[in-house]
């Protein structure tokens, strides 16, 4: 008896241990490769679409906006995981559709990347986050 309870309290650890395992490979930021590539829908007269990415310190990482409609004018404004923000890829930055900015990340954690349009028109935006070599 004492044998069994011995091994199910081994495999309950070791299940426990490989799901917190399994928990935090999902959750951190990969070293390499693409952060976030989706379409975010921004609405017209002022609307905007949020993203949520997680990266580490010392990533290089390019933003890109892409819209098929080459009025609409694509820019950012990202939230940092200490609560500072900034325009990046900012409105100046927006032609024929689309936008991009490379930035170099000081702190690790989630990110939060508005998407608007300074057309004020909205549509789809194809939105990629990567992580540059």
């Amino acid at each position: 008896m004492k044998r069994k309870l011995i091994l199910v309290l081994a495999m309950v650890s070791l299940s426990l241990a490989l799901a917190a395992l399994a928990c935090g490979a999902r959750n951190a930021a990969p070293s390499s490769g693409v952060l976030a590539d989706k379409v975010v829908t921004v609405g017209a007269g002022g609307g905007s679409a949020d993203l949520y990415f997680t990266a580490q310190a010392g990533q290089r990482l390019r933003i890109t906006f892409k819209c098929n409609d080459p009025d609409v004018q694509p820019y950012g404004y990202l939230k940092y995981p200490n609560g500072d923000e900034q325009y990046t890829p900012p409105l100046e930055k927006a032609q024929n559709g689309q936008n991009s900015a490379d930035l170099d990340v000081k702190q690790g954690g989630e990110y939060q990347l508005s998407v608007m349009d300074g057309a004020n028109k909205g549509g789809p935006v194809q939105v990629r986050v990567e992580v540059l070599p």
